[in-house]
């Protein structure tokens, strides 16, 4: 984040990917949802190593870059750390241990919110989030006949991938479609589940995966893809890392880093805290 910051002051773009930079997101230049999943492992490795500086930075920089997969990781490291410190809420009484911190970060967070555009920012990612969730579950076919006619909807590109891939695992299970995502695109390509381009650049429709982790990998692996879901789920019951499980899980919605080393990393340090 520094390096990218520096970079940006000094007005070069020497990087792989462009450099997004607001007055809360001093990003780097590599995929921002890649970046994401390193602040969260090296949050998560705060927390088992007890370094409370570290975890503070950590958590301040999955804020900082208002992405809706932060906000997510954020709050599922805060119940993590408040469940170990036993000071998550209880319905049967109050824990009077959160009262004076509830207090103090109120009013450091107070005046971010009065004079910035932050919680605009907040409000948005949740409003879209609802908007999307609500076209997909009630209005799909519509949407993808929208889609279809070259009409512009919020997140369209994401509706209609989502929607697609929905209809693609009707077709391909319980076999799949086997791994490899040539063999994934040529599917969607067979079946007819191309999305209209973004950009002239490209072909008039593009074959695109979900970027939703159940949604493809149950596309390509068929009937496999359960023993794979129980494999990672199982973290879910393990007190030491339940809440980093649920963040990095409810995170696979929006995205399908499976193969990428960072999930990886945090579920080998779920592993490691559990057992060691």
């Amino acid at each position: 984040s520094l390096f990218s910051l520096f970079l940006w002051l000094l007005n070069l773009d020497i990087l792989p990917n462009k450099i997004f930079l607001t007055i809360f997101n001093p990003l780097n230049g590599l995929n921002i949802n890649s970046y994401i999943f390193i602040l969260y492992y090296f949050s998560f490795a705060a927390l088992y190593l007890k370094k409370g500086n570290d975890l503070i930075l950590g958590c301040s920089l999955l804020l900082l870059t208002e992405s809706r997969t932060g906000y997510i990781f954020f709050i599922f490291l805060i119940f993590q750390y408040l469940d170990e410190k036993e000071l998550l809420p209880k319905f049967t009484q109050i824990n009077f241990k959160l009262f004076i911190p509830g207090i103090l970060i109120t009013c450091l967070i107070t005046p971010i919110f009065i004079g910035t555009t932050y919680f605009d920012n907040i409000k948005h990612n949740v409003e879209t989030s609802i908007e999307f969730a609500n076209n997909i579950f009630k209005s799909k076919d519509e949407i993808t006949s929208i889609n279809l006619q070259g009409e512009r909807l919020t997140d369209s590109q994401r509706l209609c991938l989502t929607a697609n891939n929905i209809s693609h695992i009707y077709k391909t299970f319980p076999y799949g479609t086997g791994l490899g995502l040539k063999s994934y695109q040529n599917s969607l390509e067979k079946n007819q589940l191309g999305c209209k381009s973004q950009s002239e650049e490209f072909a008039k429709y593009e074959f695109i995966r979900a970027h939703n982790f159940y949604i493809s990998y149950l596309s390509e692996m068929g009937i496999f893809f359960f023993p794979l879901l129980i494999f990672i789920s199982k973290n879910i019951y393990k007190r030491n890392s339940k809440f980093i499980i649920i963040g990095l899980m409810i995170a696979f919605i929006g995205h399908e880093y499976l193969t990428s080393p960072y999930t990886w990393m945090v579920l080998g340090l779920s592993e490691r805290r559990n057992y060691a």
